[in-house]
């Protein structure tokens, strides 16, 4: 089982990347993380179908040249090819906790007595990074109010 190594280092952004090419054959291979992850996504960029097991969601098909990308907690996946010819992509994303502060869930839970201008916050109920232009008001990377 391959272990996937995650990095010490932090994007600005908060958050964790981690990125790596391979390919599976037709037997059951699972990568699995010392630190759980949040976010997955898989590019087949072989010929084959591959099928995906993480979290919640099972038997996910991914056709060649298709990406398949979710929010989900994990900490390890599955993934088999119909035959030896396929290659893949494979990025996850953790989402880090910065001076106590939550920096991704839904609007309702917002950061709001800890905050400081600037900070950035991951909403998943909108699905995308917003920032904090002034206290109670957060804004997504065109200035848009959300």
């Amino acid at each position: 089982m391959p272990t996937v190594i995650t990095p010490s280092k932090l994007n600005s952004d908060g958050t964790s990347v981690i990125n790596f090419v391979d390919c599976v054959g037709t037997t059951v291979t699972t990568y699995s993380y010392a630190v759980q992850q949040d976010r997955l996504q898989i590019l087949n960029k072989g010929k084959v179908n591959l099928t995906l097991n993480v979290g919640s969601y099972s038997n996910v098909t991914i056709t060649p040249g298709q990406t398949w990308v979710n929010d989900v907690d994990f900490s390890s996946f599955t993934i088999v090819a119909a035959s030896s010819n396929c290659e893949f992509s494979a990025t996850s994303t953790q989402y880090v906790t910065v001076n106590s502060t939550t920096i991704k869930g839904p609007t309702a839970s917002r950061p709001t007595a800890t905050s400081k201008v600037g900070q950035m916050y991951f909403d998943t109920t909108i699905n995308k990074p917003i920032w904090l232009k002034v206290a109670g008001t957060w804004v997504d990377a065109t200035g848009t109010v959300v």
